[in-house]
């Protein structure tokens, strides 16, 4: 299978999500979504929870087959925008408590990744909060996806990205 068939199967993924996310905040005042913004993921979702705090949520989908797993998600996760060296997915996540990662995916889930899984059935506000001790069990994974071998070919982005991960 090459690129020019996968990808459009991807991107109609992609879409169909959109749509389905956009569908289930249809009643939740002052909902709002966008489809890739600019330096964002594959979409942002921002809404006000019932304490009236706005919420953002930072959308990704995946396309996959197989199985996902706790280094997958440390790779989604470690997600910088295009052309830049600040400010990855997980970086936004700490710095903003207000802020969340969103992650559809077409492959199954491993059992690594079951503490991150919604679980709940809110129809109302399906989009929860990780907690700080479930942070802590990623954190490995996640500096791993950041690892510079010595004697690799490393560019000077990468460099900066693997500078600026969360400690």
């Amino acid at each position: 299978m090459t690129i020019a068939i996968i990808a459009p199967e991807k991107f109609a993924f992609q879409d169909l999500v959109c749509v389905e996310i956009a569908y289930r905040f249809r009643a939740v005042k002052d909902a709002t979504l966008v489809v890739e913004p600019k330096s964002g993921e594959d979409g942002t979702l921002t809404w006000f929870n019932p304490r009236n705090v706005r919420l953002t949520a930072e959308i990704q989908i995946k396309g996959a087959g197989g199985v996902a797993t706790l280094e997958d998600l440390a790779t989604y996760l470690s997600h910088f925008p295009e052309r830049s060296g600040k400010s990855c997915l997980f970086e936004r996540l700490l710095n903003d408590p207000d802020r969340r990662a969103v992650f559809v995916l077409s492959a199954r889930c491993d059992d690594q990744l079951l503490p991150f899984l919604n679980g709940g059935n809110d129809d109302t506000y399906p989009i929860r909060a990780v907690s700080g001790q479930i942070a802590q069990l990623f954190f490995k994974k996640f500096l791993a996806t950041h690892l510079i071998s010595s004697g690799a070919k490393v560019s000077k982005l990468a460099k900066g990205r693997r500078r600026r991960s969360p400690r």
